[in-house]
């Protein structure tokens, strides 16, 4: 075996583990559910939350969003469009910046301004 085929071994040895766990806390809805996770957000009622999602996410439904951001009173949501889970999307990470940048501006998201493409909630 090549130290190029043992490295791809490895690679996928890591990916199979990394699924193999995202799959268990899945099967078992994170041990949470959403019912949990909402009641959670409503307690955040008056802390600054931004939520940035992919308007394609595949894995965590655009919907559980908008229910978490319906929860926690005076949140901020905007949809990265065109972007899925992915965090590093272009989308999602102008999103992100965008926020942190209008946090660290005036200490909440107030002031944030999803750019033009992004679709606030």
């Amino acid at each position: 075996m090549s130290d190029t085929d043992a490295a791809d071994a490895q690679a996928l040895e890591r990916l199979v583990a990394k699924y193999r766990i995202q799959l268990h806390y899945l099967a078992r809805r994170c041990f949470l559910g959403e019912a949990t996770v909402v009641r959670a957000a409503s307690a955040l009622s008056g802390v600054p939350v931004a939520i940035v999602h992919g308007e394609f996410d595949r894995i965590c439904r655009p919907s559980n969003s908008w229910q978490v951001h319906r929860a926690c009173g005076g949140s901020r949501l905007a949809w990265a469009r065109q972007a899925g889970h992915y965090p590093w999307h272009p989308a999602t990470y102008a999103l992100t910046r965008s926020a942190s940048d209008a946090f660290a501006e005036s200490g909440d998201f107030t002031t944030w301004r999803p750019e033009p493409g992004a679709l606030p909630g």
